[in-house]
């Protein structure tokens, strides 16, 4: 296995992530997340408390972060919820802030709904803005034609158009629904690639979503599951949890009635990063493009689970050090307790401190610190041919395809040479 040197940590987690799923025992007349006597007791009142308590934990205010176990869901009637948003507009900071950094949801149905705010966890947030960030960097790479081949003009501005949305721009459709992290184009409200990363969500609320994004127009929905462990767990580790993968794919096809419909089918399933460090996450061109503006050429676009494995160590420094200090009110707090600093291109100074942590961990952990996986300095993986699972058909169903002028193709190109092949499966065909 290759080592590699983690990235450093960023100033701020932009992204909150989900807990586990709202117990169906719930009920408005719930103690709300604050214990104490004077806590609120109208929906309304409760879901802001959340709001607030969320953002206190994200490290935007000072003031003690809210327990792990803290309540993250309250039942809104649509007029609720309605009053709700009314009094997240009239406070102009915490407008701001829901806008750009809280993750919620809420689903009406029959006339009321389940208002959710997913609490932050360092290792959830950190690994998913980062992941996002490696997988953009990828695009960039081959875009300057640093993965081995010079795509087309054409393609090359394909790649560059595309977008990393935060979840306020992943946030889509009626049910508010907002992704962990994903991937967009401009002028497009589709959220074309979207990233979920489950850590204490069950595992039935993780495959959900990937239903949910196929309704909303998603090409690719990668679910990534890292292993939960309570605090006093993972301060006793010394290794970061098991991860694993899977990752799912728009296939459009028609029907025996020749309507036009698409469904999800799985491409690389429950692969874990640690027990395969040389083999790579395989997404492509295609997936970050509307269906009608299709690539030239399908190019794939690999991450190696080396450097997921990196992401995922500091993701996991980070969070260990926040389960020791509570008191941390801002990530600046944890970054000087890692001593970490962020480098920039001007400051030798700070990337000699870098390098010098980075060595100190690597020597710990028995690594070689010499190597790195920055984007420029990483080789291409392009003559890697290390075989993928044969694509399952997803037990979600199929939906009408809405998009005009998409090309009827069912059978989609997978990174050059790695075709999907769908399973059937029983009672699953012509599903509406």
């Amino acid at each position: 296995m290759r080592k590699t040197t983690p990235p450093t940590i960023l100033s701020q987690l932009p992204i909150t992530p989900p807990l586990s799923a709202p117990s169906p025992s719930s009920s408005r007349s719930c103690s709300p997340c604050s214990s104490s006597n004077d806590a609120p007791a109208d929906p309304v009142s409760i879901a802001l408390s959340l709001i607030r308590t969320c953002r206190s934990r994200a490290g935007d205010v000072n003031s003690p972060r809210a327990p792990e176990q803290t309540r993250h869901s309250v039942v809104l009637s649509t007029a609720e919820h309605d009053s709700l948003r009314t009094a997240i507009d009239s406070d102009t900071s915490l407008r701001a802030w829901v806008g750009d950094r809280l993750r919620s949801s809420w689903t009406a149905h029959a006339g009321s709904g389940r208002f959710v705010v997913r609490m932050p966890n360092p290792i959830h947030d950190l690994f998913a803005l980062q992941l996002q960030d490696a997988i953009h960097k990828r695009t960039r790479r081959l875009a300057k034609g640093k993965e081995g081949v010079q795509p087309a003009i054409a393609d090359v501005q394909r790649l560059q158009d595309i977008l990393r949305l935060g979840t306020a721009d992943a946030r889509r459709g009626k049910e508010q629904k907002s992704a962990d992290a994903g991937f967009g184009v401009p002028h497009s409200a589709r959220l074309l690639v979207a990233i979920e990363v489950g850590y204490s969500q069950d595992a039935a609320s993780l495959q959900k979503t990937v239903g949910e994004w196929l309704k909303l127009g998603a090409n690719a929905v990668l679910l990534v599951n890292i292993a939960y462990a309570n605090p006093s767990k993972r301060k006793a580790s010394a290794t970061a949890p098991i991860t694993t993968y899977t990752l799912h794919r728009v296939e459009r096809y028609r029907d025996v009635e020749g309507t036009l419909k698409k469904r999800m089918v799985k491409t690389q399933t429950d692969v874990d990063i640690a027990q395969s460090a040389n083999d790579y996450l395989e997404l492509c061109l295609a997936d970050f493009c509307l269906p009608t503006n299709p690539p030239a050429t399908n190019y794939p676009i690999r991450l190696g689970h080396d450097v997921m494995i990196g992401l995922l160590q500091t993701a996991f420094a980070r969070q260990q050090v926040y389960d020791e200090e509570p008191g941390f009110s801002s990530d600046a707090e944890i970054d000087a307790a890692l001593q970490i600093r962020e480098p920039t291109r001007s400051s030798k100074r700070n990337k000699a401190d870098v390098v010098a942590v980075q060595r100190k961990d690597a020597a710990q952990q028995g690594g070689d610190p010499t190597q790195d996986a920055a984007e420029d300095g990483e080789e291409a993986r392009n003559g890697d041919t290390s075989p993928k699972e044969d694509a399952v058909r997803e037990n979600v169903p199929a939906q009408e395809e809405d998009t005009a002028g998409v090309d009827s193709d069912a059978n989609v190109s997978i990174g050059q040479g790695h075709q999907a092949r769908c399973v059937a499966t029983d009672g699953e065909d012509g599903i509406d």
